[in-house]
């Protein structure tokens, strides 16, 4: 390293202990509801916390208690003053890959938008702006927080006089970048992806630390700021950073724009999908345990986890900031940019200042075979395929080399991670520092619980094994110069969204494990640690398409990271030049330079408008005007192909938006003249109108006399002037009022007068003439006057027969049997049947030949196509229509082949559930059991449509359903039969289904007014919660060492002595009463919420305020009541009153209560309550329990295990506040 050398650097020693092994996790998956109680009862004792103490030697090393290796330069500084960086190289300032269509914007290519004078920084801010703010209905917000508009406009317009005068700071200069939330921006609070509630000034109050902006700006933030980059928006995140999903109820999870049914990564969750969409080229974030590492490898873009207190000094032994970009020189520049050496920080200030790795450097790739081969199969091919481009095209040499102690090195990185956020957790409830859950949501407080089981001596013997790996490490980097170490950024391909995570979060401590089992090194060690995509995989069965991203890891000495960036440039040639394919862009992936031209070209011609001169534009315009003359007049093309044409033919690209604007300035004549502000055709289509004729008729008819009049025009000339045609439906029987009566006497009438009319004014006729002309007015009136009694009468009426239907409004009212008879296939003789089935089987081959399944999914061109083919291969069909247009027939027969092809959709489609019972062989019992298992899947998942659930999630259950149905699974177990019979089972699974789709659906409507019996098979909610690929919950052990107390002091629990396995609930010590006793967790998935109800109080004895009455009725509360609002209803209408704990009633085996008067029959548990004396009714009564409510989650749960029509009972403790003076 020249004159360059270390302090703090570990003493080399190869471990001695090597060899590799590794016990899967079992531990509890926890999703939705059943998250939210088992947050308040249990946490997981299989963390392996206390497999560190039984490593043996560790007692010999010195605990390592922050890895700071801190790089020193101890040559010559540089004649530029202290704290500079290296300008940029060449690389950097040239626009790369330019041919590829996959290419990420870079900062180059910003650079070159500004100097071309096309768009300005402004233009980038403007079109941003509506992107990335909340409540602008974007499709991106998820990934952001908060955007200081005024201060972004600031910067963006400082930026762009700086490029306007030519002089810009320099390569960074106006580029949009976005910080993640728990960095401190001065005017920015962070949040850290915590709840804030605005709304609620008491939360508030009580945690300032989320209403509190930041005063200062932290040094990396400062240093891109001072570059002339533009901060866009705070990035979104996950929750306090705990996971590496990015789900957060609190504050919306981002999208994963490659694969929206794959997780984007965390916790910089918004910062990798922001990077995933375009929207920006480069994010700033954290990483603790791969949080700037992971969500680039889950959204196919690159991040730099720096060493140790490289950019910053923050408060964790683990965690540090990172840039992240979508391209390996965004990010070097910003890396160079934050790594500038902080001359007034006593420990980043030693660091030396960042420089190019050289090229004459050794080139080494280490590979840790055993633990690679812990990934899946499709990891370690993109791998191992990266790796021979390495080594094959760019000279580098691969070694194997070995790690000592992953499984238990991973687990004291956990342990330290937990024990620094559970602290950090505390410091923020600040004076209550034991009101840390409070702010958390439900995995979360799982998850830092744990961390209260962690001893000193845990800490200690983390910080020994940290200091065994850093000396091996050291040995490994002194054994091989140039070494980086490559694995799989994670061993799976990205983490697929449960339905049931979105609204409360998931736990699942394997997945979570699973996925930093690499990332973990680099933050233990405070190694650099580089994420690269290597390619994309297909999606997992049942996810949605699109492909899912896979990342490789790149770990370095000690201050390496010019190394690495080196490396990472190599790792994108290759994913550019010859990874198959080639690097993709996702569907929805902005192009934020083009709706950047498209503000500055509107803006422009605003300028225009208002000056009334011409403004400088992006396009020379007036070289192209003859040209768009003779396409959009001469042609009469569409503006699409105009574009099109001037695209690919002249290179000219402009937008829109700007042809429609120039168009107008050039007053080119419109295409379409206003046809509703013809006063001469609008009477004419009045006349047509008058008379009844259908649309197509109109237009015919108009055709004919001459009118050059287009169909939109036709119906936007009807519209304008609302001649409406009749709706759907017209045929139906509907009573006639007396006003219609008379208005058709008034039209007859006025039929007749204008016949006499026409007959005076008729001269130098002859007879025959005359007799035909009288025939033609008589047949024309008879007509008019038919259509216009057409939804009189429809069926005989005093005496009267029924009108004869009058010709359809438009295509879709004329019936099947009208279609026949206009075609002549509706007589009742054999020749007309036979004919008819004729024409449909020929139609159904024609259609089955051409591939068509129904109407909608054949183009227009295709439907036209088989109908006329028909025609020709029909000669009755060829008679019937002739060569002259009869618009009748014509949609005669579009009618009639519209119906064959529903029907053979149609033919053997349903199957009744008796028969489907008889198919599977099942007695009515096991008919009903079945059908029960799939109600009970649906509850639990809270379904509500196959529409809404798509495809595969509806697929997913149906799998779930089998599996717990063992007949159904053993019938349809594939491969057990190819015969039509195995069809006609799936058919009558389908079929009960359906069934019970329709009835979960219909009791969602209308719940069921009777009383559900108690299943005596019912499983815990959280057992039934967990997907059956899910590890088991293990509950039945843990609940069997509670002991419920009947006593006065209403639940206890009593710990029994619990062996301390892996798998195991371990109940916290929770205070007396129980907040949420195992009883809840017995009783069946909770049923939907009444719309409002009426509870029930009754006064507990250790009251001090008189009860209103034995029992009393409150007034009735929303469906989704807080234990304040239960407490306010209580004291409602009670003066000097305040209202103490409140406890559920819950009745016993005896029954069920169902309203005022069964609340009263009951005998209560609590002595202190039980002042009766007499228990001759005991055996009329039921037992009740009570249940201590503190929290709104335990009300939730109270209300939700009662039936649909049971009225809920809450014993208050009212106190008085009056006061004898």
């Amino acid at each position: 390293m020249g004159t360059r050398e270390f302090m703090d650097y570990p003493a080399a020693k190869e471990a001695a202990e090597l060899s590799y092994t590794w016990q899967e996790d079992k531990n509890p998956v926890l999703r939705g509801f059943p998250l939210v109680a088992a947050s308040a009862l249990y946490v997981w004792r299989n963390t392996g916390f206390d497999k560190l103490k039984n490593i043996p030697g560790l007692g010999q090393e010195v605990a390592t208690l922050r890895p700071r290796v801190t790089p020193l330069d101890l040559g010559e500084r540089s004649s530029t003053a202290a704290g500079s960086m290296v300008a940029p190289d060449a690389a950097l300032l040239e626009r790369q890959y330019m041919g590829h269509g996959g290419r990420f914007y870079a900062a180059a290519d910003y650079g070159a938008l500004y100097r071309s004078g096309v768009a300005t920084p402004t233009d980038v801010a403007e079109a941003l702006l509506p992107l990335v703010q909340r409540g602008q209905k974007s499709p991106y917000e998820a990934a952001f927080l908060v955007s200081h508009v005024d201060e972004v406009r600031a910067a963006a317009a400082a930026s762009t006089a700086r490029w306007a005068a030519g002089q810009p700071l320099g390569l960074l200069d106006g580029v949009p970048f976005s910080v993640k939330c728990d960095i401190g921006v001065a005017g920015y609070v962070s949040t850290i992806g915590m709840a804030t509630h605005p709304d609620d000034e008491a939360f508030g109050r009580r945690y300032p630390c989320l209403r509190t902006p930041q005063t200062k700006t932290a040094w990396p933030v400062r240093k891109l700021l001072e570059a002339g980059a533009v901060l866009i928006a705070q990035n979104n995140m996950h929750e306090v950073g705990m996971d590496t999903t990015g789900c957060n109820p609190s504050t919306g999870t981002p999208v994963n724009w490659y694969n929206s049914s794959y997780y984007p990564g965390g916790s910089s969750s918004g910062a990798g999908s922001a990077l995933g969409a375009g929207l920006v080229p480069i994010a700033l974030g954290t990483d603790a345990g791969g949080s700037v590492r992971i969500p680039p490898a889950f959204n196919g873009v690159y991040g730099l986890k720096t060493t140790h207190d490289r950019v910053t000094v923050m408060d964790s032994s683990m965690c540090v900031m990172g840039p992240m970009a979508g391209s390996v020189a965004d990010l070097t520049a910003a890396y160079r940019v934050m790594a500038q050496p902080d001359q007034t920080d006593p420990v980043q200030g030693h660091f030396a200042v960042s420089a190019a790795a050289s090229p004459e450097s050794p080139r080494v790739v280490g590979v840790p075979r055993a633990w690679v081969q812990r990934a899946d199969a499709a990891m370690v091919a993109h791998l191992d395929r990266l790796v021979g481009y390495l080594a094959r095209e760019h000279g580098y040499t691969v070694v194997d080399v070995a790690l000592p102690h992953l499984a238990e090195a991973q687990a004291a990185h956990g342990l330290t991670c937990l024990s620094e956020a559970l602290a950090a957790a505390r410091d923020r409830t600040m004076p209550d520092p034991d009101g840390w859950p409070a702010l958390l949501n439900a995995p979360n407080r799982i998850l830092l619980s744990t961390a209260q089981h962690a001893s000193a001596i845990d800490l200690l013997k983390a910080g020994q094994l940290r200091t065994v790996l850093m000396r091996h490490l050291a040995h490994l980097f002194d054994q091989h110069p140039g070494l980086v170490i490559v694995t799989p950024a994670t061993p799976m391909a990205g983490w697929p969204i449960h339905p049931a995570d979105l609204h409360h979060g998931v736990s699942d401590g394997n997945m979570s494990l699973r996925a930093m089992r690499y990332v973990w090194l680099a933050n233990t060690t405070g190694c650099p640690s580089v994420c690269c995509p290597m390619g994309y995989v297909d999606p997992a069965p049942g996810q949605a398409p699109g492909p899912v991203p896979v990342g490789i890891l790149a770990t370095g000495r000690w201050g390496a990271e010019e190394q690495l960036l080196a490396w990472a440039a190599l790792a994108e040639k290759y994913l550019y030049e010859d990874y198959p394919g080639g690097r993709l862009r996702p569907d929805k992936w902005v192009d934020v330079l083009e709706v950047a031209r498209e503000k500055a070209e509107a803006k422009a011609e605003a300028e225009t408008d208002e000056a009334g001169k011409p403004a400088v534009m992006a396009y020379d315009w007036e070289a192209y005007r003859g040209t768009c003359y003779n396409l959009y007049i001469d042609e009469q093309r569409s503006l699409e192909d105009i574009m099109a044409h001037m695209r690919v033919h002249h290179g000219f690209a402009p937008s829109r938006r700007a042809f429609q604007s120039h168009f107008r300035q050039w007053k080119f004549p419109s295409k379409q003249e206003a046809a509703h502000e013809d006063g001469g055709l609008v009477r004419r289509v009045r006349e047509l109108w008058e008379r009844n004729l259908t649309q197509g008729e109109m237009l015919g008819q108009l055709h004919l006399e001459g009118y050059d009049v287009r169909l939109r025009q036709l119906m936007r000339l009807r519209a304008r002037h609302h001649l409406l045609l009749r709706e759907p439906g017209g045929g139906r029987a509907e009573p006639v009022t007396a006003g219609e009566e008379e208005e058709v006497e008034m039209e007859m009438e006025m039929n007749l007068n204008e016949m006499d009319k026409a007959k005076e004014i008729e001269v130098d006729l002859d007879d025959i003439q005359q007799q035909q002309q009288q025939q033609q007015r008589q047949a024309e009136s008879t007509e008019r006057l038919e259509m216009r009694k057409r939804r009189r009468r429809t069926r005989t009426y005093a005496g009267l027969p029924a009108d004869p239907p009058g010709p359809p409004r438009f295509p879709s009212e004329m019936p099947v049997s009208h279609s026949r008879l206009v075609l002549g296939l509706a007589e009742r003789t054999g020749e007309a049947t036979r004919l008819y089935n004729q024409t449909r089987a020929q139609f159904q081959a024609i259609c089955a030949e051409a591939g068509i399944v129904r109407k909608t999914q054949a183009s227009p061109a295709v439907w036209e196509a088989v109908k006329e083919r028909l025609v020709r291969e029909t000669p009755h069909l060829r008679a019937m229509m002739g060569d002259e247009r009869n618009d009748k027939r014509r949609l005669a027969l579009d009618v009639l082949c519209t119906d064959i092809c529903k029907r053979v959709r149609l033919v053997d489609q349903r199957m009744t559930l008796a028969t489907a019972r008889n198919t599977l062989g099942l007695n009515p019992r096991q008919a009903r059991d079945i059908r029960s298992s799939l109600y009970d899947i649906l509850r639990d998942d809270r379904f509500t449509s196959k529409q809404q659930a798509g495809p595969d999630h509806w697929q997913a259950l149906q799998r779930l359903w089998l599996d717990r149905c063992a007949h159904l699974r053993d019938l349809l177990a594939p491969g057990t039969d190819k015969s039509p019979l195995q069809a006609r089972r799936a058919k009558a699974v389908g079929a009960l289904a359906r069934d019970v789709v329709k009835r979960w659906q219909d009791d969602q409507r209308r719940p069921k007014q009777k009383k559900q019996p108690a299943r005596a098979d019912s499983e815990s909610v959280l057992a039934r919660s967990t997907a059956s690929s899910d590890p088991p919950l293990q509950l039945g052990d843990g609940l069997s060492s509670l002991i419920v107390d009947a006593q006065p002091s209403l639940f206890s629990l009593q710990l029994q002595s619990l062996p301390f396995a892996p798998g195991l609930p371990l109940p916290l010590p929770l205070p007396l009463p129980l907040p949420l006793p195992p009883l809840l967790l017995t009783l069946p998935l909770p049923l939907p919420l009444r719309t409002r109800f009426a509870p029930y109080f009754r006064l507990h004895p250790l009251s001090t305020y008189p009860a209103p009455s034995r029992l009393w009725i409150g007034l009735p509360i929303g469906s989704d009541p807080t234990v304040a609002e239960l407490r306010a209803v209580a004291i409602a209408g009670l003066p000097h009153v305040l209202c103490g704990f409140i406890q559920g009633v819950l009745r016993g085996e005896g029954g069920e209560s169902g309203g005022d008067g069964d609340a009263l029959d009951v005998k209560q548990t609590d002595s202190s309550v039980d002042d009766d004396d007499d228990d001759d009714d005991d055996d009329d009564m039921v037992e009740e329990v009570r249940v201590q409510i503190a929290t709104d989650e335990q009300l939730q749960a109270f209300l939700r295990s009662l039936g649909p029509e049971e009225s809920p009972v809450f014993v208050v403790q009212l106190l008085s506040t009056w006061t004898d003076m």
